[in-house]
């Protein structure tokens, strides 16, 4: 809106030579710009807060639950059902074993089993016995595995005697083999042993350093997540839930314990049912789903079928586009949520609409928690302007797993809040708010990298990649290559859409130096095991590999040495007779290099 915006900007001036008037020596970061009608609304938006149970943990809420439902279907894995009852009474006798072994408040528990009740099974009595789990994905390399292990020091491992899981200085606990040892104990609910600031589980993500970190995830904030979420998607009991994500992602707290603590049905599937496209769309068909939470790349991979159970598709965990979703919105309802790790898997939340923008935003913030979208000296930005979000509440993670300097570095002290001590997270993503006070997610500030000397946020042309007719799903990596790193683009788009035209639409969006090198058309981007777009699978593509452009061929001798030249300074494998340098990857420096190399080879001064 061109006349907000010369309103905006009257406003911040006016700030600006008032502030300099009264005290010319303030810094500029100093002087407060966000228009006070804005700043109150910030303040009304985060005013989230709702009334938490003093001492309850997420087993206090389920064990309601389960006393209210005793005979409804809690469990449900091909042919067998567990009720309430029968769950609770499975997960309580588990629990008693697991006190006699000295598992005590705020100590980890290693689960690695295979998609099963017994998954199920064994965390209720993890968090019954006072412990925190932490789950492991029994496909996952046995050095990463072995270093999880020895960074988080878990007390026990609760495994299936035939995934040959064993970790020699961890007691282990073999749920299936072992069952006689633990089918004895009592099947009432073990006293409280743990309370909301008391561990819940830990989850290991990515790290910056090359080794996965452990985050920290506290009973209080499972608590607010499973109230939050019970409420926001409408669980009822009785109501059919996917358990989809893989159990070491945290978007499996998601599937658990909000429909476990609404008197829902969970439904399990084997690793192969859920795999994302007609596995995936049979297991909803077959198991009658009404509910299920998913990432937009998988969501991309299911077709767009009529499924007469389902009511609510779930979408989050990276940016999802309007045309992805406009399909589904036809037939059911579709909610966007956005959170990280260390936020407990979900910060916002946004019922989309048929009429939405290109990029659906990612909402408000949910129940007993804040979002602040800041600049670098953490003040509040205007609407609409670019700023790095921070989350405050109830949902943030105590921190990460003997890595106090880095917890330090992410989770600080909340300016905006009157509570003692409380803090915010840094999540290292970009947002703003839309005028309604919705917000929308642009990017990551973190994936920065420098192209022949400038910086370069690669979110940015992501952002703007995606918003182009055509293009379903874009991500834009760095590669190095001899003149240096380039960009390469890959991209999910509809039939017609080229390497040309995004070039030309992006060069009239981006400087030069921000428009990729490289397009690489994929039916659909790769999925990797988290459900997110696998960017390791992306970077191990060849640009070269790909090309599927038919060109003239060199002709001469001549002809045929220079584009050898060409693509060696490209990085490409073949370049056509009739192709522009630039339009084939080409920029200034790589010009200059490639005229020395011809006035070398061929001892001419051809100017550049």
């Amino acid at each position: 809106d061109p006349a907000r915006v010369c309103a905006f900007m009257h406003t911040a001036l006016e700030s600006l030579v008032h502030a300099l008037e009264q005290a010319p020596d303030t810094p500029s970061h100093a002087i407060e710009v966000l228009p006070p009608h804005e700043k109150l609304l910030l303040q009304a938006w985060n005013r989230t807060e709702t009334d938490l149970p003093s001492d309850g943990t997420i087993i206090t809420l389920f064990e309601a639950v389960a006393a209210r439902h005793a005979q409804q279907v809690a469990l449900v894995f091909e042919d067998d059902e567990l009720t309430y009852a029968q769950l609770n009474v499975r997960a309580n006798r588990l629990a008693h074993y697991l006190v006699e072994q000295g598992v005590h408040a705020d100590e980890l528990v290693a689960i690695c089993v295979q998609r099963s009740p017994e998954m199920i099974v064994a965390v209720l009595a993890v968090l019954k016995a006072g412990g925190a789990y932490l789950p492991l994905d029994p496909a996952l390399p046995a050095a990463r595995m072995a270093y999880m292990f020895n960074d988080a020091q878990p007390r026990l491992l609760l495994t299936q005697s035939h995934l040959n899981i064993t970790q020699n200085a961890t007691p282990t606990v073999f749920l299936d083999r072992d069952a006689e040892k633990f089918s004895g104990f009592p099947e009432h609910n073990p006293p409280q042993r743990a309370w909301p600031e008391h561990l819940a589980y830990a989850i290991y993500t990515s790290g910056s350093t090359g080794n996965p970190k452990g985050t920290l995830i506290q009973q209080g904030a499972l608590v607010n997540l499973a109230l939050a979420q019970r409420e926001a998607l409408g669980l009822q009991p009785g109501l059919r839930v996917l358990q989809w994500a893989s159990f070491n992602f945290d978007a499996s707290v998601q599937d658990i314990f909000p429909t476990l603590c609404a008197g829902a049905q969970l439904c399990l599937a084997s690793r192969e049912a859920v795999l994302p496209g007609q596995n995936l769309f049979e297991t909803l068909r077959r198991q009658r789903i009404e509910l299920i939470a998913l990432t937009p790349s998988s969501l991309a991979a299911l077709p767009v079928e009529m499924l007469p159970d389902l009511k609510t598709v779930v979408v989050g965990g990276e940016r999802c586009e309007h045309a992805l979703i406009a399909p589904w919105l036809k037939r059911y309802r579709v909610i966007n949520v956005y959170g990280p790790t260390e936020a407990t898997v979900c910060a916002t939340i946004y019922p989309c609409r048929q009429d939405g923008e290109r990029h659906p935003a990612i909402g408000r913030p949910i129940a007993n928690t804040q979002v602040y979208i800041l600049d670098a000296w953490l003040n509040p930005v205007p609407f609409g302007v670019v700023g790095e979000l921070y989350i405050g509440g109830e949902g943030l993670a105590r921190g990460y797993l003997g890595r106090p300097d880095l917890t330090a570095e992410r989770f600080t002290q909340n300016p905006f809040s009157e509570q003692p001590g409380a803090r915010m997270y840094k999540t290292g993503d970009l947002a703003r708010y839309l005028p309604d006070g919705q917000i929308e997610y642009v990017g990551r500030a973190d994936h920065q990298v420098k192209i022949r000397g400038f910086r370069i946020e690669l979110g940015e042309i992501e952002f703007t990649l995606g918003s182009l007719p055509g293009v379903r799903e874009a991500v834009v990596l760095a590669q190095q290559a001899i003149g240096g790193p380039r960009l390469i683009a890959c991209v999910a788009a509809e039939a017609g859409v080229d390497a040309p035209t995004l070039r030309k639409a992006l060069a009239q969006k981006l400087p030069e130096y921000m428009v990729p090198a490289h397009f690489i058309f994929l039916d659909k981007l790769p999925i990797n095991t988290s459900g997110k777009i696998d960017r390791k699978a992306l970077e191990a593509l060849e640009p070269a590999a790909v090309e599927t452009a038919a060109q003239a061929a060199p002709r001469s001798a001549l002809e045929q040495r220079l584009a050898h030249l060409w693509a060696e300074l490209l990085g490409r494998s073949s370049i056509g007779r009739d192709e522009n340098f630039f339009d084939a990857g080409g920029n200034s420096l790589l010009a200059v290099r490639l005229v020395a190399r011809i006035n070398a080879e061929w001892a001419c001064s051809l100017p550049v």
